[in-house]
């Protein structure tokens, strides 16, 4: 926020925070029906590699209006990361077991969003800048969604689909 005039900065940071989030409400319909249509992984894939390119010019941005651009732009990725991210869990689940596939889907987002900023603020604080996390986290991104593509073609191309257990003999 540096060089903004003070009466603007509540402005731009709530803007950062809301923007991201009013897109992602309007996008989740679509990336679910990609994901219908292309299959979870492969939709989760490209999301991921859509948020880890908005990731990585964040890290070089000039001002807080950039900033809030690539932020608010990246709202289109956001959204279909985790409905996705349920939508894949569910396929990979035998129908008993959903229930703990999605509380693990659950506790996982959690422990992230409860550890996250703990971590990134430390890591921050150590590296001198939090630059650094916005490369590092779309070099991560970028890496999670071309596996998730890789892996989503080959399922694709093997007809894997959910694992069902074996039906009981009675």
């Amino acid at each position: 926020l540096r060089g903004l005039d003070p009466a603007w900065e509540g402005a731009v940071v709530a803007c950062a925070f809301t923007g991201p989030h009013v897109i992602a409400v309007l996008m989740v319909k679509p990336w679910s029906s990609f994901g219908d249509r292309r299959g979870p992984r492969i939709a989760l894939g490209c999301s991921a590699l859509g948020a880890g390119c908005f990731l990585l010019p964040k890290a070089l941005a000039a001002d807080a209006i950039s900033f809030l651009l690539l932020t608010t732009a990246s709202g289109f990725f956001y959204a279909g990361i985790m409905p996705l991210a349920y939508a894949e869990a569910g396929r990979l689940s035998s129908r008993g077991a959903r229930g703990s596939g999605f509380g693990l889907l659950f506790s996982s987002l959690t422990l992230a969003l409860a550890l996250g900023p703990f971590f990134g603020g430390g890591l921050a604080e150590l590296l001198g800048s939090v630059r650094p996390l916005f490369a590092m986290a779309g070099v991560l991104s970028i890496a999670a969604g071309a596996l998730l593509c890789a892996g989503g073609r080959r399922s694709a191309a093997s007809g894997a689909g959910a694992v069902e257990p074996p039906r009981a003999a009675c």
